[in-house]
């Protein structure tokens, strides 16, 4: 904020201003000197005031709404949307920048809320003029304007702008090669935003998909305003998005232990509810979608007191087509059975088994009628669920069968 007025940041100090439009009643009639002003809600004219105070005296109007008044303003006639091709724009953009600063001028740049548009062009010109890399330039801004943040595809193109020696042309194949992509990419990554599925609304979000790019995850981070992040294995995430948030959890689950996941629910349902007590919103993640529901769940039970009935209803409601499995439901009925607080040393978690069938001790390669019992007993126990209460039932029904122990 600049002068009090709340619309506008200083960026490069007596140069380069950003902000957004500004309600009618501040703009003059004449904005910038223009000849036959047709453009009385112009809003990169600030009010008088303000505007003698910065001294502006030339616009850069980053938003299709407001064309050209004269040599001194210029507009790029983008909409904010990922689809955009804004990088076509930037040369020139920088290049009207420059031209004004060299003539002793003050640039003001502004689009409809000064957070996308707008902060690309700033970026663009700094990482042009400066050398700076995209996350060194929208670091700087963000130190004057906080709440800066261009959409996924702007992001990206500032990264093309800088691959193609700022200078993107269709006979640049470093840009045509983006152009070539950037559908596909932009595509990719709203599928993910859409797959990022509200719970709680401004609280819990769950995910089954991740971004792998960093710029992707980044984007979503900021986009669906995560500060808080649990992922549960198998899950992946890039290190910079880890650096965007306020915490995050990574739960590895034991391959060999089938109860591995059931002993974590306790934790992560803390984790959850501190990270929604200090204001923030948590997003539960794994590449498993059963995996993250089952935690989704587990959390709903324990501190929001649902049965597990409804917390699957509100689960099944959120993801119409989510398929739950034995898997599934028997681990809910077991966190609900240990009052949500299971341990290895309960005797219910212990039945169900801790460790898996495949690493028993007892369960070793064999041959005859043995490998013939326990070829019986693995179909037996494939049908319970890998179950190793299953797995002694199932032998001695065989040995009743054949007379003798094994």
């Amino acid at each position: 904020m600049i002068f009090g007025h709340p619309s506008v940041n200083e960026i490069v100090q007596g140069q380069i201003y950003l902000g957004k439009c500004v309600p009618h009643s501040f703009y003059p009639k004449n904005p910038l000197g223009a000849k036959n002003p047709k453009h009385p809600s112009l809003p990169a004219a600030l009010s008088a005031e303000v505007q003698k105070k910065l001294g502006t005296t030339h616009i850069v109007s980053v938003c299709p709404e407001y064309s050209s008044t004269g040599p001194n303003h210029l507009t790029v006639a983008v909409e904010d949307s990922e689809y955009e091709n804004i990088l076509i724009h930037l040369p020139n953009a920088c290049q009207f920048i420059q031209t004004a600063l060299d003539h002793g001028g003050r640039v003001f740049v502004h689009c409809a809320m000064g957070i996308s548009r707008s902060a690309t062009v700033v970026a663009a010109y700094l990482m042009k003029t400066r050398r700076m890399s995209r996350s060194a330039a929208m670091r700087f801004i963000k130190q004057k304007r906080p709440q800066v943040h261009p959409n996924y595809g702007f992001i990206k193109q500032l990264e093309t702008f800088a691959d193609c020696q700022y200078n993107p042309s269709p006979a640049n194949p470093v840009y045509c090669k983006w152009k070539r992509q950037q559908k596909r990419n932009v595509t990719q990554f709203l599928n993910q935003m859409i797959d990022t599925t509200p719970i709680i609304p401004n609280e819990l979000l769950l995910s089954s998909e991740f971004p792998d790019d960093s710029w992707q995850a980044e984007s979503l981070i900021l986009d669906s305003g995560i500060t808080h992040l649990l992922s549960v294995s198998p899950a992946k995430i890039p290190h910079s998005a880890s650096a965007l948030l306020r915490k995050h959890r990574h739960v590895k689950i034991p391959e060999h232990r089938k109860d591995g996941l059931l002993l974590a629910l306790p934790d992560v349902c803390d984790f959850i509810q501190d990270a929604i007590e200090s204001g923030g919103q948590v997003l539960v993640h794994s590449s498993s979608e059963s995996t993250a529901c089952i935690v989704v769940c587990a959390f709903l039970m324990s501190a929001r007191n649902l049965p597990s009935d409804d917390a699957v209803a509100l689960i099944e409601d959120a993801l119409p087509l989510f398929n739950p499995t034995k898997s599934f439901f028997r681990h809910l009925e077991l966190f609900d059975a240990c009052n949500y607080n299971p341990t290895a040393e309960n005797q219910l978690v212990k039945r169900w088994g801790g460790a898996s069938v495949v690493s028993h001790p007892t369960f070793t390669p064999a041959s005859g009628i043995k490998a013939s019992v326990e070829a019986i007993a693995i179909d037996i126990m494939s049908e319970t669920g890998l179950d190793v209460k299953a797995f002694g039932e199932a032998l001695s029904v065989i040995q009743r069968r054949n007379g003798r122990p094994l």
